[in-house]
């Protein structure tokens, strides 16, 4: 596994040497340099980094007093999004309270001052966070293969994030777990990421809101003939089925109080007796648990142990609402097709961008059954792509719809224009105009570019030096602008 550091400092050769022999065991270690802001900018967008060292200042440490914010602050949320999961460390001479806590705000993770930080320490320090982030690689590639085996999707980083926690979870066996979030989000899949790991090991799934409250402490912990009227037989519980293994008890908010007694003893103790009988059964269960109510509420209402609630929920885990993690709708979207289909179906790109956009108050599940229909709408007609008019009617019926097709129709025109200017600088002229006025554009829409770049902090002085042009200049053709983030208000500092 490479390991990859960014330095971005005005010393950064120097600094260089010495971490590449202090750093050496590392296997596979490579260090980049970034000796200004430029530079640092084209590094992080064309390379992947586990750590970045970085200056505040590079060349400028020259500040009029100690409350004035060095403009490197800029750079850190342009680097965060460039690389999210890198760790940021500042290297800075500034040892103001006020700009490391504005540093952190901004997304560094570390907040190191050069006069105090040797460089020996520097290097701990560094070699510390690539270890972090091995392990964290790891852990995630762990999470994915789990997910894969389950045929799971997992593209954003809201559900990487998640399997990699349960892909931990399904370790610490001692613990058992409530997972908590909204119906249909998927919360099943997890339970089964976790229990996954004991191999040949019974795992046991109720969905305790399908029994009868009579009938769930007979379901749940078995019975003895007699019991009860129709007790012709003993029976074993799921309890007892779950021995050795994994007990997954789905709507686990719907257990009466009877029974949450009951299985609390068994949490502490390992035993229980069926209904009607004497005889104590000792049994190992790790019990998961999945809810969609808030148990805490149900806690303070008294409906709901909070004795229990501790016990169940040695780890904790939430999955969030398909809402909260947009980035996985179409590649679901695109499994569910999969799987109700024989040949390929492709979604029409207007209808992608609805789906996208579309709040789906039933999450993954309503999902896989709108592609399920889609699809045999799309098979009636004879052909192999979806589109708008394939919508199912519980969805043409939202109130939601109308608002959401319009910002899909909007979206869907100007999506071509949003990737060119995403991947990079990008100048449009709409019509045939003398080039003395086109060049006059470009040098305005390449300030805007680099100002945008840069953040929202960033001086004129910064600009102006990084584009070797007179800061008069640079003043005059941000006042000429009328680019969208100017006119709502957004200023550039000219102090300095």
């Amino acid at each position: 596994m490479k390991h990859r550091l960014l330095i971005a400092d005005d010393d950064s050769v120097v600094l260089s040497d010495f971490l590449k022999v202090s750093l050496s065991e590392l296997p596979s270690f490579e260090v980049k340099t970034a000796n200004n802001t430029s530079l640092c900018l084209w590094r992080v967008r064309k390379y992947k980094f586990d750590v970045v060292l970085l200056d505040m200042s590079f060349n400028d440490d020259k500040h009029d007093s100690e409350n004035e914010l060095p403009e490197g602050l800029a750079l850190i949320p342009v680097i965060r999004k460039a690389q999210p999961s890198a760790e940021i460390i500042v290297y800075s001479n500034h040892n103001s309270n006020d700009i490391m806590a504005e540093a952190r705000k901004r997304g560094a993770d570390d907040y190191q001052i050069k006069s105090v930080c040797t460089p020996e320490m520097l290097a701990e320090k560094i070699k510390k966070a690539l270890l972090k982030q091995a392990a964290k690689k790891e852990a995630e590639k762990e999470g994915e293969e789990i997910a894969r085996r389950f045929n799971a999707v997992a593209k954003s980083k809201e559900i990487k994030e998640l399997y990699r926690k349960a892909a931990h979870a399904r370790k610490i066996r001692h613990l058992n777990v409530i997972i908590e979030g909204p119906t249909g989000a998927g919360k099943e899949i997890v339970a089964s990421i976790i229990g996954y790991t004991f191999g040949k090991a019974p795992y046991i799934s109720v969905n305790c809101a399908t029994i009868r409250g009579e009938f769930i402490e007979s379901k749940l912990f078995g019975h003895e003939r007699g019991a009860f009227t129709d007790a012709v037989a003993r029976k074993e519980g799921f309890f007892f089925q779950a021995n050795g293994g994994v007990l997954f008890l789905d709507e686990i908010g719907c257990l009466p109080m009877s029974a949450q007694e009951v299985l609390l003893r068994i949490l502490q103790t390992g035993e229980f007796r069926r209904m009607g009988g004497d005889e104590v059964i000792k049994v190992n269960v790790r019990v998961i648990c999945a809810t969609n109510d808030d148990l805490k509420e149900k806690v303070k209402q008294g409906i709901f142990r909070e004795d229990l609630y501790e016990r169940l929920g040695g780890i904790k885990l939430e999955v969030p609402s398909l809402a909260e993690h947009p980035d996985d709708i179409i590649p679901l979207a695109e499994h569910f097709l999969r799987n109700c289909s024989s040949q390929e179906v492709k979604i029409d790109k207007s209808c992608e961008i609805f789906l996208k956009r579309y709040r789906w108050p039933r999450n993954v599940r309503q999902l896989d059954n709108t592609m399920q229909s889609m699809a045999g709408k799309a098979s009636v007609r004879g052909e192999n792509e979806i589109d708008l008019g394939d919508l199912p009617d519980d969805i043409l019926k939202d109130e939601a719809f109308s608002s959401t097709l319009l910002k899909a129709q909007t979206e869907d025109k100007n999506e071509t224009a949003s990737q060119e200017r995403s991947s990079g600088f990008w100048f449009n002229v709409d019509k045939p105009m003398p080039f003395k006025q086109v060049k006059k554009m470009f040098a305005v829409s390449y300030v805007e570019y680099v100002k945008n770049e840069l953040g929202p902090d960033v001086t004129v002085r910064r600009i102006a030096e990084l584009l070797d042009e007179p800061k008069s200049n640079i003043s005059r053709m941000l006042k000429e602008s009328e680019h969208e983030q100017l006119s709502e208000g957004e200023s550039i500092d000219e102090s300095n």
